[in-house]
Parts: C-alpha cells; sequence; structure tokens
C-alpha cells in the first residue's frame, strides 16, 4: 500500500505543510516567480511529460504557484508533488511541518512586568498560513502576554494579541495612584502611549480631575497650581 490506513490525510494540512517546505526548504514564495520556475523545471524534469500525459494533464499545468493561489489541482498532483518534496507520500505525511520557529523550544518574554521578563518562557502554542507568509502565536504561561509573528518577508514583526493579566492588573494598580503619571505608567509597564490609551477605555468611571493629574508628571503638575495659585493672586 501507497500509506498506512491509519493515517488521515486533511487538503488544507497539505497545502499547508507544501507552502511551508516551498518556503523553508526551496526558499520561495508566492512573491517570487523566478525562484518559483526554478523549482518547476526541477518539478517537470522529474516526471515525465509522456507520463504526466497519460493522465490527460498537461504537464505545464505543474505549477507550483497553483498551491499559493489556491487554484484547482487534479488529485494526482498533490501525489506527484508529495513524492516531490519528500520522496514518498509515507515521508511527506510523517515530515514535520517546516516552520521558521522549530529550532528554538521558548523564547524571552517580552512583558515588563512579568517576573520572568526576559526569560525564556513564551511558548509557540499555534500556527497558520495566511496569504502566503507562516504566522506563529506564542504566549507566556506566567503572564498571559501573547503576540503572533510573521516569519515571511516581515521577519520579526511583533503583533501584540493580548498584555496578559498581569500586565493589566498592573495598570489598574498605577492608575488609581495619585504619585504615578501616565508617563510614569509608560516607563513602568514597559509600553506606549497607545496602549495606555486602549487600556483607558475599559475605565469608564474615571474622573476628568484623576484623568488631567495623570497626563502630568508630578513635577509639572505642581508647577501648573502654583502658577495658578500665585496667578489668582
Amino acid at each position: 500500500m501507497l500509506l498506512d490506513e491509519k493515517v488521515n490525510l486533511d487538503v488544507i494540512e497539505i497545502e499547508e505543510k507544501m507552502k511551508g517546505i516551498l518556503l523553508y526548504k526551496e526558499h520561495i514564495s508566492n512573491k517570487h516567480t523566478s525562484r518559483n520556475i526554478k523549482v518547476n523545471r526541477k518539478f517537470q524534469a522529474k516526471f515525465s511529460e509522456e507520463y504526466v500525459n497519460r493522465i490527460e494533464d498537461s504537464i505545464q499545468s505543474l505549477k507550483v504557484n497553483s498551491i499559493w493561489k489556491k487554484q484547482s489541482i487534479h488529485p494526482i498532483f498533490y501525489v506527484l508533488y508529495m513524492i516531490y518534496f519528500s520522496g514518498s507520500i509515507t515521508n511527506f505525511v510523517h515530515e514535520d511541518k517546516y516552520l521558521p520557529w522549530k529550532n528554538m523550544k521558548s523564547w524571552p518574554c517580552p512583558n515588563k512586568v512579568c517576573p520572568n521578563y526576559k526569560q525564556l518562557v513564551v511558548q509557540l502554542v499555534d500556527s497558520k498560513m495566511i496569504s502566503g507568509d507562516i504566522y506563529g502565536y506564542f504566549m507566556c504561561p506566567t503572564c498571559g502576554y501573547a503576540y503572533s509573528e510573521c516569519d515571511g518577508d516581515n521577519l520579526g514583526t511583533l503583533d501584540i494579541i493580548s498584555k496578559g493579566h498581569l500586565w493589566e492588573a498592573k495598570f489598574k494598580e498605577l492608575l488609581y495612584r495619585e504619585d504615578i503619571s501616565f508617563d510614569d505608567m509608560k516607563e513602568i509597564l514597559g509600553t506606549t502611549f497607545y496602549w495606555i490609551e486602549k487600556e483607558l477605555k475599559k475605565y469608564e468611571d474615571l474622573g476628568l480631575e484623576l484623568l488631567l493629574e495623570k497626563l502630568y508628571s508630578k513635577e509639572i503638575l505642581e508647577n501648573i497650581k502654583t502658577d495658578a495659585h500665585i496667578n489668582k493672586k
């Protein structure tokens, strides 16, 4: 038999695995036409035109781009791709997905308020192929900080999904401290004003006076109050 009966094959999983191989074994993507052509020629050399014509399809339809663009592909060509990529169907099925993060088991936590800040504790929890790029989804088990990373042409680009429960708790604590300004919060939390503003939307009960006090550092606020007192005189 070509394949163990116990093995279940999913078309989407097959396509994602093929794309991973193309990206990290052949070093091409849907954006690299010249490299695609080179791989197509190697592919066509492995399976003769005479052989392919026996299954009533032209050799020209054997295009790597068909995988990227999700064009209609004859089922037999999936089999041929598996043999081309891995030597046999069984090898392909049992071959691990090509992930850019496969050589690392953990990553440093970027959350400044986490007790494991910068320590190798973050885990890869999922990965998906989106528009020809592979996205990894990561989370710190200690603080809940979660983010995704794209390993296509945007290598190293982080997209924060959640700051995590420890960060949110620290934010709330600092928010109601009179001696802490937004500038202080930005530094302590290791974040930007964008995230402070985003988190503030959860606190609709905040009074204007508290917000105004938080806008300034303690020294600047005292200066404003002093100037206002002098002007009243």
